[in-house]
């Protein structure tokens, strides 16, 4: 996980808030065109409904996108923890010819063969 997937997703989630509280004002304007029973011009009333349809579908894009982006973090995360549960089973140690390597320790090996590999 990086600064750039943090940044886009505080980006996403703060596009998704503005657009819900625009949602919200235009909501209260449609309420006071139908308050009070006066009729009013229905074309402010269509240009107020179109108008609140497009925040909240824009909200929806915005929050679906959030979704998408939090998914893959919390997945870059899980595999950022089992590389690090991985690689905690095994020590670095320097060979005869002055390399590190890592070799697998004997408390985890759980069954499977000592082992070395290169930290390449």
């Amino acid at each position: 996980m990086d600064q750039v997937q943090i940044q886009a997703v505080l980006g996403l989630a703060s596009g998704a808030v503005g657009l819900t509280g625009q949602a919200a004002a235009t909501a209260e304007s449609i309420k006071f065109v139908f308050a009070g029973g006066v009729k009013r011009d229905s074309a402010e009333t269509n240009q107020l409904l179109n108008t609140l349809a497009g925040q909240l579908t824009s909200a929806n894009v915005m929050n679906v996108q959030l979704s998408s982006a939090l998914k893959e973090i919390a997945s870059q995360v899980e595999a950022d923890n089992r590389f690090e549960r991985q690689i905690s089973r095994y020590r670095l140690l320097p060979t005869s010819l002055g390399d590190m390597v890592f070799v697998l320790r004997d408390e985890h090996a759980n069954g499977d063969p000592i082992h070395s590999t290169c930290p390449v």
